[in-house]
C-alpha cells in the first residue's frame, strides 16, 4: 500500500490497505498508512477512523515507543476535518509533548484551541489546556 501510494496510485493503495487492515486489524502501521493515503485523497472520515484506531493500537502496544510527533499532527489535521475537536486537540497536545522544542507544533495546537474557543463562543470552551 505505502509504495502504491508513493507511486501516485491512491485508488489502488486504498484497497490493498483497507483489505490489510480486515486482514490485520492490530497493525499500527498498516492503519497508520490507511490514514496517510486516505489523507492525500481527502476522504477524511477514513483518515480520522484509521487515525482514531491506529493511535489506540499504539497506545495499548507500544508504550516502548511512542507514535511520532508528525503522526499525532496528521492525526489531529484529519480529526479537524471531520469535526472531531476533542479529538484533535488531543492529538496537537501529544505531538507537543513529543516535540517540545517545535514551535510549529506549538502554534498548530494553539491555532485549534483558538478555533475551539471561537465556536464555543468562550475564551476556555470548557477544557483544560495545559500542555
Amino acid at each position: 500500500g505505502a509504495a502504491l501510494h508513493g507511486a501516485g496510485r491512491f485508488a489502488e493503495a486504498m484497497r490493498v490497505l483497507k483489505v490489510g487492515a480486515v486482514l490485520n486489524p492490530s497493525s499500527p502501521a498498516m492503519l497508520d498508512n490507511l490514514a496517510t493515503v486516505a489523507s492525500s485523497v481527502g476522504d477524511w472520515p477514513a483518515a480520522s477512523a484509521a487515525w482514531r484506531t491506529a493511535l489506540a493500537l499504539h497506545e495499548r502496544q507500544l508504550h516502548e515507543r511512542q507514535l511520532p510527533a508528525a503522526s499525532h499532527r496528521a492525526a489531529a489535521a484529519a480529526f479537524e476535518k471531520v469535526h472531531s475537536t476533542d479529538e484533535a486537540l488531543d492529538a496537537y497536545a501529544a505531538a507537543a509533548r513529543l516535540e517540545p522544542w517545535n514551535w510549529q507544533g506549538h502554534y498548530a495546537h494553539a491555532h485549534a484551541l483558538m478555533h475551539a474557543a471561537l465556536a464555543s463562543g468562550s475564551a476556555a470552551a470548557g477544557r483544560d489546556f495545559a500542555v
